[in-house]
């Protein structure tokens, strides 16, 4: 048997989320405007789950994963270097991460924040697009292979080997930051303060569900039903796209990555 979940679209931006969380979802004005709630169909899920050890690993383990995550101890580090400067690698996908393509197109390009930028995938594409690029990673050899692929593309990018409690963040300075796949729960006071005033924040992650069909994810990166739109909504920034949605992971084993449950969000820091 299966459950149906379905999908909300938010008028004002494109807001997707868990027809059964909304009885619990506050309402949420964008600019003073309060949304138009529209159900579209997402996807099915299992009610019954196979108990772990009959589920496969996917190549996900139970650690902070990502471009690159933010803050890891020494070893992840070590890990992640690995899998991120490895040319065979095919544990993540190296092509933009397809949120982030599809929301900046719309924005005006300026200084631009890659949190936890592993290899430079979307850092480099960003500065390909015309934005003046920031990137920080605790991966040395990932940073490193980040430069190269700037350098090959003919653009400039500062990339920084560092962690997110040691990088300088300032106070508005960025007008985008990037956070796909790292550990945004510890930074979102950090970024909202560092967005400059009409600045927006680009986030992805894995909703917390999906654990139930690929066990091992890292849980800096799993957030519960409409959390993202908390953490940033109520903190004071105007959510312009939200999405829950069954999409590929950009992590884990491409033959056998399972349509995860994904959460994306873009919000908007208020100009004065």
């Amino acid at each position: 048997m299966t459950r149906a979940l379905t999908s909300l679209i938010v008028a004002g931006g494109c807001c997707l989320m868990p027809k059964t969380a909304l009885a619990q979802l506050p309402v949420i004005s964008c600019g003073g405007l309060r949304g138009a709630f529209t159900a579209v169909p997402a996807f099915d899920v299992p009610q019954e789950w196979p108990d772990d050890a009959a589920v496969p690993n996917y190549g996900m383990e139970r650690v902070p994963h990502g471009d690159g995550q933010a803050q890891q101890p020494a070893g992840d580090s070590d890990r992640w270097n690995r899998i991120l400067s490895d040319p065979n690698s095919t544990f993540f996908n190296r092509q933009p991460n397809e949120f982030l393509t599809r929301m900046a197109r719309s924005l005006t390009p300026g200084r631009a924040l890659d949190v936890g930028m592993g290899q430079g995938r979307n850092a480099v594409w960003l500065a390909t697009q015309g934005w003046q690029v920031t990137g920080f990673d605790p991966a040395k050899d990932a940073v490193a292979l980040a430069g190269t692929e700037a350098k090959r593309a003919g653009v400039p990018l500062t990339a920084i080997v560092t962690t997110d409690d040691e990088f300088a963040w300032g106070r508005e300075r960025w007008d985008l930051i990037l956070m796909t796949y790292v550990d945004v729960r510890s930074n979102v006071t950090r970024a909202i303060e560092a967005l400059a005033p009409g600045g927006v924040v680009i986030v992805e992650g894995t909703h917390r569900d999906t654990l139930k069909i690929v066990p091992r994810i890292g849980e800096a990166v799993l957030f519960g039903d409409n959390e993202l739109i908390q953490l940033f909504g109520r903190s004071g920034l105007r959510v312009l796209h939200y999405e829950d949605v069954a999409a590929p992971s950009d992590f884990g084993d491409p033959g056998k990555r399972p349509l995860a449950r994904t959460v994306r969000l873009m919000a908007q820091k208020p100009a004065p």
